[in-house]
């Protein structure tokens, strides 16, 4: 199997000639078109200090995540991942960014950011927009922003695991409905910590 990024059908072909599966690399969460920030705004995640990603991107400029619980960000996902699977030179999505933010970097990163993580600070944990406070008040009976210490709370932890885990469902199920392969890149933000890993934030 082998993954592109870019939309070149002639290396798509030349690798499913020499026998490999070909998948397009996808930025799921993660998305910084200019058109979308300018157009959507409201579709951006929201960190704990009410900062969006659409205007006040967190540690690089690219980092322009998207809320999984605004109804226009599935919306938007699966149209462009239709586009994608609609190809016949393509073999499935390989899914990358399916996260939030970083909320904690490894540490041997905070220096490049002059930041000490050895706490959940509230720039970098998010979504706390409106949507996503909301709906997890309605099944818990507590707005998120109302709780002392709401970065150690399992409920609203597992809740927003639970909405990304519904983002990959649904483009899985695009993916399958083309009779497509959709991957995962594996990524464990409380693993990295114990990595030792070095370089940009990815």
């Amino acid at each position: 199997m082998v993954y592109f990024e870019e939309d070149s059908e002639r290396h798509f072909r030349a690798a499913k000639a020499a026998g490999m599966e070909a998948h397009r690399w996808f930025w799921t969460m993660n998305r910084n078109e200019k058109e979308l920030r300018e157009k959507h705004p409201e579709l951006f995640s929201v960190n704990r200090k009410g900062e969006s990603c659409a205007d006040k991107p967190p540690y690089v400029g690219y980092y322009r995540f998207l809320c999984p619980n605004q109804p226009g960000t599935l919306q938007y996902l699966k149209s462009k991942a239709e586009e994608q699977v609609a190809k016949d030179y393509v073999d499935g999505l390989h899914l990358d960014y399916v996260r939030f933010v970083d909320v904690i970097l490894p540490v041997n990163l905070w220096s490049n950011y002059k930041i000490d993580q050895s706490r959940e600070l509230p720039e970098y944990d998010f979504c706390y927009c409106k949507t996503c406070r909301d709906k997890y008040a309605a099944k818990y009976g507590k707005d998120p922003l109302e709780m002392e210490h709401p970065d150690q709370s399992p409920s609203w932890r597992k809740f927003r695991y639970d909405s990304i885990t519904n983002i990959v469902r649904n483009l899985s199920d695009v993916a399958h409905a083309k009779k497509k392969n959709p991957s995962l890149r594996r990524y464990f933000l409380r693993r990295k910590l114990q990595s030792g890993s070095s370089g940009k934030t990815g």
